[in-house]
Formats: C-alpha cells, structure tokens, sequence
C-alpha cells in the first residue's frame, strides 16, 4: 500500500521546507512515477490556492472540484469516508484539497471502500468536516477526528484528539459515539463541545444543546443543556457540573461580532477563540473602553495591535500565552 508522504510534500508545495524535508523530497521525488504525481499536484495547487480561503470542506464539494480538474464522471459512494479505485494521482488531489483547507489525509490509497479508518487533522486555525450522515463537525486548531471503517452500520463511532464542536444529525437508531482516550460521550441528535487535548490533564464536554451520556470506565453522568462533564486522566474521576464558561464553543462559530463590548468580556471570547490563554492585568470596569468589531480569520496579534491604537495597553506574547496590561 503506497501512501503519500504530505509531511514533506506540503512544506515543499508552500515554499516552507527545512533542509532535512528538503532532502527527503528530493530521495521521495527518484522513486518511479513520484515526478509525475508531484508535478500534477504543483499544477493544481497552483490552480487552486488562490480559491481556498472560499473553500468549504465537505466530500461534494471536493469531488465536484475533483470532476472539474481530471474528468471524474461519478463520485465515490458513502458512507465509508473511503475512496472508490482510481488513478493514484486523482486520490492525491482529494487529500491535497482537503489539505488546503486545513485538512490532512492520513492515508488516502486506491484501495477498496471502507479497508480502514480515515482521519482529518487539521494544520492551524480551525476546519469543517461534514461527515456522511449529515452530522457537522468543526475542528480546532492541532486537532484531528477519524471514522472506523463500520461508521453507520450500527453505531456512528468517531476518535477525537484535541478540540472539537460537533453538531450530530438526528438518528435513533444509530447512536453516535464520540471517543477519546479512557471516555467516550453516547447521543443521538445534540450539539456539545468535546475538548482532549494530550498536554491537558482535564478532558471535557460541554453540552449547548439537547442531551448527551458520558462514560469512564468506572462511572457515568448524563448531561442537559448547560452542564459540562470534567474527565481527570491522573486521578480517573469524572465529574458533572453547571457551565462555568458561557464561550466554551464560540470558536466553532464562522465569525464573532461584538458591540460595545469592555475588554475583559472580549479577552475571554479572544481566549477560547484563538485557543491560547489570554491575562489581562490592570483592568478597571469603571474605567472600562467598550469595543464594536467582527472576528473572522483574523491573527491575534492582529486584532491585540488595532486595539493597542485606540486603548493605552502594553502587550507581549509567549508560547501559547498573552499578557495585555491596560496601563
């Protein structure tokens, strides 16, 4: 089985390389019919990364680009998140698309439909999967959610790691299961907020909307609306409470207004926005500058500079930490 090596194909494509992924391209690119398969998806790239930032991520969308480029006459049949037999080439450009917005292909090969699980990872920002039932999922920055090859059969199972916002379709007679190490969360229809990420010792689900189970291995809570489960992986103990975050899934939104808004209240949608902790020191509400802006895809920094112009506040980033001091 033959599988595209996209951690050193994409830095290449982007201008972005290292000398260490530089030589491994090099070696990747003498093997046979490597040269050719670059040079194809140089060309589409090439067409197509001018268009990505209007992309949305679904398999339609993706095939009927597909079509347009190669000539594909039909699309591969869900629900297995699995690729029909075609030219080697053509299941390329289905990862490659899929990259460009934020998307990776863990193994994307002309085998047959439903061998194994498909994962979509996404690079940076945030991305939208919509799966072959219907359910939406958004995916946070360093995150990434894969299928099992029987998804839909009985049970419609996914693995997260990182963060995800998942708006599920409706089906009550095929659960759908969401996992992630020692939890899993079990609902039919809802919307809720599944964050695991590796470097964190709390996991949590956040509910928004409807009604969802949520299991360890030893116990288990149900939530409503506006509860939250907290999973401690050094002590094993799963806990039910009342939302303590009312922004916990504004990230999954496409853009975030706000409207006469103080800081502190916007630091906080910043902080879940942007997944990065955000201090804000030295602030006084009776003091407090009210701020009307829209988030869309904007950098932090950005954002934190325009404020900077018209509010005396001194900032400083570190690794996946900011410090604003109102002076």
């Amino acid at each position: 089985m033959k599988t595209i090596p996209w951690d050193i194909i994409l830095p290449v494509l982007k201008g972005s390389a290292d000398e260490n992924q530089q030589k491994k391209f090099d070696d990747w690119l003498k093997e046979d019919g490597n040269r050719e398969l670059f040079d194809e998806l140089k060309r589409l790239w090439d067409e197509i990364i001018e268009k990505s930032s209007q992309y949305e991520a679904d398999m339609e969308h993706c095939w009927n680009e597909l079509q347009k480029r190669i000539g594909t006459k039909s699309a591969p049949q869900q629900p297995k998140f699995r690729f029909r037999p075609l030219h080697y080439a053509a299941a390329a450009v289905v990862a490659l698309l899929l990259g460009i917005s934020g998307f990776m292909a863990s193994e994307i090969t002309n085998s047959s439909v439903g061998a194994s699980p498909l994962s979509y990872n996404t690079v940076s920002g945030k991305s939208k999967v919509v799966l072959s039932d219907g359910t939406i999922v958004w995916l946070h920055s360093n995150s990434a959610i894969s299928c099992d090859a029987k998804f839909g059969r009985k049970t419609r199972t996914v693995n997260v790691t990182g963060e995800a916002f998942f708006e599920v379709q409706k089906d009550e007679k095929h659960p759908f299961i969401v996992k992630s190490g020692e939890i899993s969360a079990t609902v039919y229809g809802t919307k809720f907020n599944f964050r695991s990420r590796p470097e964190e010792d709390r996991m949590s689900v956040s509910l928004t909307e409807g009604s969802l189970g949520v299991e360890s291995a030893d116990m288990s809570v149900m939530l409503s609306s506006g509860e939250e489960a907290h999973y401690y992986k050094s002590t094993g103990t799963l806990r039910k409470m009342v939302s303590s975050n009312p922004f916990v899934a504004t990230w999954a939104n496409q853009s975030i207004r706000f409207v006469q808004r103080p800081l502190d209240y916007i630091v906080e949608n910043m902080a879940v926005w942007y997944d990065t902790e955000i201090i804000l020191e030295g602030f006084n509400p009776d003091k407090a500058y009210a701020f009307t802006f829209s988030i869309t895809d904007e950098p932090l920094e950005e954002i934190v500079r325009l404020i900077s112009r018209v509010t005396p506040i001194e900032y400083t980033f570190d690794i996946n930490k900011l410090t604003i001091k109102i002076l």
